[in-house]
């Protein structure tokens, strides 16, 4: 058929394009959580420190729960469903819904939160510039 002729010629963009779209939103989003959190704690004080070292377990605790949940649940349910809930055939649209309604989840809490959050001004493209400009320099100049 057409269309199997269209997905076939363009698989390679489908997958180029869905790698480069999760390299990209999971080293957008990793960084940026962090430094996020701790700016909302700030560490002025001894307690604000230790406030923070509870944040950072709790974050790694819960990114670490929710891999355990990915590997260990959802992908033994995508291709064996979840015996009396989910049938077989439908276990990757079960996987994805999961995961997409989680992803909604946390876009409405942190929407819904967004009045109580400390916002710190960001240094703009300076960073980013420099760190061009050393790739550049390295890459014609043979290194630092």
């Amino acid at each position: 058929s057409v269309i199997y002729e269209l997905q076939a010629a363009l698989g390679w963009l489908f997958i180029v394009g869905s790698l480069v779209l999760i390299a990209m939103g999971s080293g957008s989003i990793k960084p940026n959580i962090a430094n996020f959190g701790a700016d909302q704690i700030g560490n002025a004080s001894g307690k604000q420190r230790e406030c923070q070292k509870t944040f950072f377990s709790l974050l790694y605790l819960s990114v670490n729960i929710g891999v355990l949940i990915s590997f260990g649940f959802l992908a033994n349910t995508t291709t064996d469903g979840l015996a009396g809930v989910v049938p077989q055939q439908k276990g990757y649209f079960f996987a994805y819904v999961s995961g997409a309604g989680c992803m909604l989840l946390a876009i409405l809490i942190f929407v819904g939160f967004t009045g109580s959050y400390t916002m710190l001004p960001g240094n703009g493209l300076g960073p980013v510039r420099g760190l061009i400009q050393y790739q550049y320099y390295s890459v014609w100049n043979g290194g630092g």
